[in-house]
């Protein structure tokens, strides 16, 4: 979990996963609407999405160097918008860094394919998308394409909660109520 935690300096507690644009925009007031949106946001956009490339990444030890440059590359073309595709890089392309630089101070070695394909992020020849990075680090912990996915996906809940209480709004009171729920991908929306 210390690659979902807010603390973790990947930059992700700087995204708010497109909360403050929906607030913004009068789209999302309130407890009960933050809630909704970060739970479709979870079931259509970042399970299908991110979720699929972090689980395909996480089975990386099946996967050659080639395939998951074409997942990363794919993951990027489904990212709407500009922003979304250097968020999802930026942050992807810190946590190598960071993992990379944290795990060489500790003398230990990362296991294929995850030096490859940080090689690949740092010539550019592929963007090295957050969630692709996640599923390659979380498999050399040791953690199952489940696990990983479930990480991500909570650590999105976590840095959506934080971006409600930036917020400061009536929306930061639905950031305790998200992460309270116990299994919050499956609670029911109104």
């Amino acid at each position: 979990m210390t690659y979902a935690d807010s603390a973790y300096p990947s930059g992700r507690y700087t995204l708010s996963h497109g909360l403050e644009g929906l607030v913004q925009a009068h789209r999302v007031t309130g407890a009960d609407a933050v809630q909704r949106v970060l739970l479709d946001h979870l079931r259509h956009t970042a399970a299908p999405g991110d979720g699929v490339a972090t689980a395909a990444a996480a089975t990386a030890d099946a996967v050659d160097p080639d395939t998951l440059v074409t997942i990363d590359h794919e993951l990027s073309a489904t990212k709407v918008t500009h922003e979304l595709r250097r968020a999802s890089t930026r942050v992807g392309r810190q946590m190598l860094q960071v993992t990379t630089d944290v795990e060489a101070r500790l003398g230990q070695e990362q296991p294929e394919p995850l030096p490859s394909y940080a090689a690949a992020v740092a010539a550019k020849q592929t963007p090295g998308n957050q969630a692709v990075v996640a599923g390659l680090i979380h498999a050399s912990h040791g953690l199952t394409p489940a696990e990983a996915v479930a990480t991500e996906l909570t650590g999105l809940a976590v840095g959506w909660a934080g971006a409600a209480l930036r917020l400061r709004s009536k929306v930061s009171a639905a950031a305790r109520r998200v992460l309270d729920e116990r299994d919050f991908v499956e609670i029911e929306t109104p």
